[in-house]
């Protein structure tokens, strides 16, 4: 192949090719000049990205990058602290890599939930969110200000958008991440966000394939299995990446979960069927596939770091993620080549793909926006406007919304959800509310609940409504946010005849606690955007035709999958 390509690329002109199409052959050769100019330890080290520590080059990752010729580096909530100092952090990392082949600098910015930049970046509302929007113009934005802003910080490597088909209210670990529950939604919200982070110069990652949303286990704690049909997981699942793919998704990241239908044997991460024959074959994608983090415990249980990753190259992954562990990865991955046991072209075919890909987008990474794109008025306006659109008013069958202006309000609320200027209180003040009386609960402590719960009874009769802010308080919700507590209190407050209006602040699943309230909305997160957007949804200043809708059904209580 590689003489042939040599001589295509030479004689291109003189056989009158297109120029795109000697272009494509030309590139192919530079690429293949790169990949066998490297070591096997150079190679071996382009397909993991891992985590580094500190805030600073010199706190040990340009030392590590350098050593074992990483391919990339993910940022992780320690690793950041302002955009001045991820910029500089960013820069000095890119000093290790090789002249001409720049490093992924990777990370999660879904928005919402799985969020590592904090403020003055963007805080974007949740993917459900947008989903409740249902407006693929947001979405498209969404992305493009994602794009300028990371690029801005260094990060080039958007581990996002979540593709998951979110259908079991259960899922501990998707929820609010995805864009819902209907798969011909979830695509085009995601195409659209996932083109526009491109074009903007930062590459996507559509995850996790073939899909996680049905499922009841968070597989940071234990291994998944979807429990679907083959053609159920193709037209249900799998759709939106086949969509992701024919609209040109750079990345794709496997699932750490069991899909009997596929693999009743092997996790997606480490299953040929899934990523070589479905996945490449099948589906016809030739980017880059590249693992969750192999530290999850769905896959560290049974394999420890180094053999996980051999075995998921081998299954047709390109690039191991690690948070830690990176020096065992690379010597199992350079001994699994120099053994046979990883095939050379197969290893050296996935090297190709991060020089490839590396090769087409470095001319886009070699000069960064100005920092000054960070959280710019119009796109705080863009998030506020996701926020407001996004609110959905579920039910109301009293009739008691929009409150008048100057209504006095009791606002209970866990601890866990922001406060003072970015908090709901605050929000209901600025959208109309005359006076606020807050009762703040720490779910985690006993006396707290129990103070919380009587000052929040003596206060019911002295104010015009109460709202009540719910977090995770759904049926299959972690003992943390103690969802029989967040029942009983709303049960409490109820029989007092005070209007009360439930807000669920995280996933909307929370009306699955007590289906007969009688006043609820959604906001699909706790952003201050998103919160703002309750708000204004309360005291009547967004119009309904601006309001969200459902992006996932309630309208009955879905047994968990096992």
């Amino acid at each position: 192949m590689r003489p042939l390509l040599v001589l295509l690329a030479f004689l291109a002109p003189l056989l009158h090719v297109p120029p795109a199409q000697a272009a494509e052959w030309q590139f192919e050769f530079l690429v293949r000049q790169v990949v066998a100019r490297m070591r096997v330890e150079e190679q071996a080290g382009q397909l993991i990205i891992a985590g580094v520590p500190g805030t600073r080059p010199e706190d040990g990752g340009r030392e590590l990058v350098q050593r074992l010729h990483l391919g990339g580096i993910v940022y992780l909530g320690p690793n950041v602290e302002s955009p001045a100092q991820v910029r500089a952090f960013s820069a000095g990392l890119q000093q290790a890599a090789p002249p001409g082949l720049p490093l992924f600098i990777a990370i999660d910015h879904e928005g919402g939930l799985v969020t590592r930049l904090r403020p003055p970046v963007t805080q974007f509302p949740d993917p459900m969110a947008v989903g409740a929007t249902g407006e693929v113009a947001l979405a498209r934005q969404f992305g493009a200000a994602a794009a300028t802003e990371l690029l801005a910080l260094g990060i080039n490597f958007n581990l996002a958008p979540v593709l998951d088909v979110n259908d079991i209210p259960a899922n501990p670990v998707i929820g609010r991440r995805s864009f819902g529950d209907r798969p011909e939604e979830v695509a085009a919200l995601g195409i659209a966000y996932l083109q526009a982070l491109q074009a903007g110069g930062v590459i996507a990652t559509a995850k996790h394939f073939p899909g996680h949303g049905h499922t009841d286990t968070d597989s940071h704690l234990a291994l998944p299995t979807v429990h679907r049909s083959l053609p159920a997981l193709l037209a249900i699942d799998v759709r939106p990446f086949q969509a992701a793919i024919t609209a040109g998704v750079a990345a794709i990241m496997t699932a750490h979960a069991l899909y009997p239908a596929l693999d009743p044997e092997r996790p997606a991460t480490l299953s040929p069927p899934i990523l070589r024959d479905l996945l490449r074959q099948q589906l016809g994608f030739s980017g880059l596939v590249l693992t969750d983090a192999l530290g999850m415990a769905a896959i560290s249980k049974d394999y420890p770091p180094g053999e996980a990753a051999v075995r998921a190259l081998a299954a047709g992954a390109d690039v191991a993620l690690l948070v830690d562990g990176a020096e065992e990865v690379h010597q199992a991955i350079v001994a699994a080549v120099r053994s046979g046991q990883l095939p050379r072209e197969q290893f050296e075919e996935s090297v190709r793909r991060v020089v490839r890909l590396k090769l087409q987008y470095r001319d886009r990474w070699a000069t960064p926006p100005p920092l000054s794109v960070v959280g710019t008025a119009a796109h705080q306006a863009l998030a506020a406007t996701i926020g407001q659109r996004a609110a959905t008013l579920v039910r109301d069958h009293t009739g008691v919304l929009p409150l008048r202006p100057g209504s006095r309000l009791l606002l209970v609320r866990p601890s866990v959800l922001p406060g003072g200027e970015d908090g709901l209180a605050a929000a209901l003040q600025q959208a109309g509310a005359g006076s606020v009386q807050e009762v703040v609960v720490n779910l985690r402590d006993a006396t707290a609940k129990a103070t919380a719960h009587a000052a929040a009874l003596a206060a019911a009769s002295q104010v015009d409504a109460i709202v009540v802010a719910t977090y995770w308080a759904d049926p299959w919700s972690s003992p943390n946010t103690d969802p029989p507590w967040q029942r009983e209190t709303i049960a409490t407050l109820a029989a007092t005849g005070t209007p009360m209006i439930v807000v669920a602040t995280g996933d909307p699943y929370d009306l699955f606690s007590f289906p007969a309230i009688p006043v609820y909305l959604a906001t699909y997160g706790d952003t201050p955007a998103q919160l703002r957007g309750a708000a204004a949804l309360i005291f009547g200043r967004t119009p309904p035709a601006l309001s969200g809708r459902l992006p996932v059904s309630l309208t009955s209580s879905p047994p968990p999958v096992r």
